[in-house]
């Protein structure tokens, strides 16, 4: 068999192990890379409007949950709608954006309830959306009907 020196005092590894050991290595060093910075899938803006019988609504959370990732655990992103009912979503941290990919989202009142549109509850909002690279404009109209 032959072998082949690695600049290591006395060690040498057979060809094939060579190129094995530096392949793994390799891959060794790009998965710690994605796990030590945080990466995977990137984020990209999202902001929109929602209307409620439509008529844009103040005060609401918008919540964008990641579907699963294949098991990877990503962070939710929310917003809260200004008197014109458009927000911008945010993550924890302070980060524009959400994570791209497939979400679940919640829209609910601020101070607690259902959200009502003329003195009628609406039921439980969550809707499922996909957030895309580069800008997202996601509008949500909801109704009471």
């Amino acid at each position: 068999m032959m072998t082949r020196s690695h600049g290591l005092s006395g060690a040498s590894v057979a060809p094939s192990m060579a190129r094995v050991g530096s392949v793994g290595t390799r891959l060794a060093v790009a998965v710690t890379a994605l796990f030590w910075c945080g990466c995977g899938p990137g984020t990209a803006d999202v902001t929109g409007t929602v209307k409620v019988d439509g008529k844009p609504m103040a005060g609401l959370q918008v919540e964008f949950a990641p579907a699963d990732q294949g098991g990877a655990k990503q962070r939710p992103a929310y917003g809260v709608t200004e008197p014109d009912g458009k927000y911008t979503l945010t993550m924890k941290g302070g980060e524009r954006g959400a994570v791209v990919g497939k979400h679940t989202v919640r829209v609910s009142n601020m101070e607690g309830g259902p959200i009502r549109s003329g003195g009628k509850p609406l039921p439980p909002v969550e809707l499922a959306r996909e957030v895309s690279s580069g800008p997202n404009v996601i509008d949500i109209d909801l109704t009471s009907k």
